[in-house]
């Protein structure tokens, strides 16, 4: 077979045409055409407008056949697309569900990559686009259709993203909340590299009220009945709702479109919660910790309440199967038995780690160093606490199960932080499996940071993006909201930059300053940014996809 690749001399900005055609065929030993295939693949490479002179840079591009099974196959397309001339390759097979990728080399390195959705072809026409980024970079997407935060972002496991619920409203308010679900097809790309708004719409808060904020979203991955739907819970109609809370459980099927309120009701998880912690643990159960609780009333005031539950759900028996107090089990020390903005991480097989978080008191706002394990009975065990104490931190868990903190802010124990400034942290520190390993004289980001995002990348390393240096508000605020990303190494303990970046840069990495985004990753496309709030508190529509080198190697 001969497949050829022609460039466009009159390509857009964004993106060029590559045809492969596969034009003979391959006979069988007895002289048959068993093999024939006579196809033609329209393979348009699209790149984000911030990268927009990519291809151009390139010095070699080679296309890569990766079949359902057996070896990828490789191709070397000689020739430039820009001039028109075409390159040819040989014996390119039929597609069956294959992915066609593409790598750009500059000198001896792979510089740029991209995947598409698999591919069927033996005749016929077939029209491909290729989302093709820069590896280590941030490439600018279409954007959201609707500005918000407070959501999330996940990632469907077929190379779609999907951005779910959140709100529009950065100020004190309760009627800022989406019911909308927002979709990007990595694999799929449109050339405006634009999201779509989903037909399904997110289960309503109760009977009366639509739109939520400050839920969980979680992918269930475990083998049951409901295997790739996506666990919705808890949450509030806005950030700082008071008295909108659910307890509603509810059930997103990406494929179907259909949306089911667990068992028909409104009262599913046994307690309100919002601005909640979720993590699917090792067995397939999905533990929820923690964030706001029911709001209480004292005399005409009205109060939050911190979240001191803990539930232990089974996807398989569609029930909670473990729930406790932080009081039950003696948690806290000295300091009331709930916390709100901690971090929790898969702890490999051992269960679920949950660590910091600010505890109530009904005298200061103080952030806690506790820590403890629920484990993959649904039982509570206590561990290690933090070396210092953190809040709004992420925890990663890598490949060995092992789990890494990162960030947050910081205070000494027992300092009340209700009034003034207080400081984020750039350490990292590593948990082995009972105790922490404090390195922070080696380990450090680059820029201490709060509320940002993170995700362990392919490659062992962690991706992290956005947040804030410095606390003002404890209330979510984001005066010191940071433009930068970087990549932190968990063995070397190094970080790299991944735009020059300083706390007082405008924009660089994102957009611009932006506190709170949402993340999400996927080990074949990469991960995705998207929206936050900005250093003005304005909920933003941004969206940028990194592609990290380990996707390559």
């Amino acid at each position: 077979m001969l497949a050829t690749v022609a460039g466009s001399s009159t390509r857009a900005p964004l993106l060029c045409l590559m045809l492969l055609t596969a034009c003979t065929g391959e006979t069988s030993e007895t002289g048959g055409t068993d093999g024939v295939a006579n196809y033609q693949v329209n393979l348009r490479p699209v790149v984000p407008p911030n990268q927009a002179g990519l291809l151009q840079s390139l010095d070699a591009l080679q296309l890569i056949v990766e079949p359902q099974a057996g070896d990828p196959i490789a191709y070397d397309l000689e020739g430039s697309t820009d001039s028109g001339d075409s390159a040819k390759v040989s014996s390119l097979p039929a597609l069956d569900e294959a992915t066609l990728a593409l790598k750009g080399r500059k000198g001896s390195s792979i510089i740029a990559f991209g995947r598409s959705a698999p591919v069927t072809a033996s005749t016929g026409e077939v029209d491909v686009n290729v989302l093709v980024s820069e590896l280590d970079k941030l490439g600018l997407l279409g954007g959201l259709p609707e500005a918000r935060w407070l959501g999330q972002a996940i990632a469907l496991g077929d190379g779609r993203f999907a951005v779910l619920g959140g709100t529009s409203n950065g100020s004190t308010s309760d009627d800022g909340g989406l019911d909308s679900i927002a979709i990007f097809d990595i694999s799929e790309p449109g050339s405006d590299l634009a999201f779509s708004t989903a037909p399904d719409i997110l289960a309503p808060l109760n009977e009366d009220m639509a739109g939520r904020a400050a839920f969980t979203a979680t992918r269930l991955t475990a083998s049951h009945q409901h295997t790739g739907k996506v666990l919705i819970a808890g949450g509030a109609s806005d950030f700082f709702s008071l008295t909108t809370g659910t307890e509603a459980l509810s059930l997103w099927d990406p494929e179907t479109g259909e949306v089911e309120i667990l068992d028909g009701r409104y009262e599913k998880l046994g307690r309100v919660m919002s601005h909640h912690l979720a993590v699917e643990d090792a067995a397939g159960h999905v533990v929820f910790v923690g964030g706001l609780g029911e709001a209480y009333t004292q005399g005409s005031t009205t109060y939050w309440s911190f979240g001191e539950y803990v539930a232990v759900f089974d996807p398989a028996k569609s029930e909670i199967i473990a729930e406790y107090t932080f009081g039950d089990v003696g948690l806290d020390g000295d300091a009331d038995p709930a916390f709100n903005r901690g971090a929790v991480a898969r702890l490999g097989s051992d269960g679920t780690l949950v660590c910091g978080g600010n505890p109530q008191s009904t005298t200061q706002t103080t952030i806690t160093a506790e820590c403890f394990l629920v484990n993959i009975n649904g039982d509570i065990e206590d561990v290690d606490d933090l070396p210092i104490p953190l809040m709004d931190l992420q925890m990663v868990t890598l490949e060995d199960g092992e789990v890494v903190a990162l960030g947050g802010y910081t205070a000494e124990v027992g300092e009340n932080i209700e009034t003034g400034t207080f400081e984020a942290s750039p350490y990292v520190f590593r948990f082995n499996g009972r105790d922490w390993t404090d390195q922070s004289d080696n380990y450090k980001l680059l820029n201490a940071r709060a509320a940002f995002g993170a995700a362990a990348l392919p490659d062992g390393r962690i991706f992290v993006a956005g947040g804030t240096y410095q606390g003002r508000d404890v209330l979510w605020g984001s005066s010191y909201a940071t433009a930068c990303a970087e990549i932190f190494d968990p063995e070397s303990g190094q970080a790299v930059a991944i735009d020059g970046c300083t706390e007082n840069s405008d924009s660089a990495s994102l957009e611009t300053r932006t506190a709170y985004p949402m993340v999400a990753a996927d080990p074949d496309y990469g991960v995705l940014v998207a929206g936050g709030i900005d250093d003005s508190s304005k909920p933003l529509d941004q969206t940028l996809l990194f592609v990290p080198q380990g996707i390559v190697d």
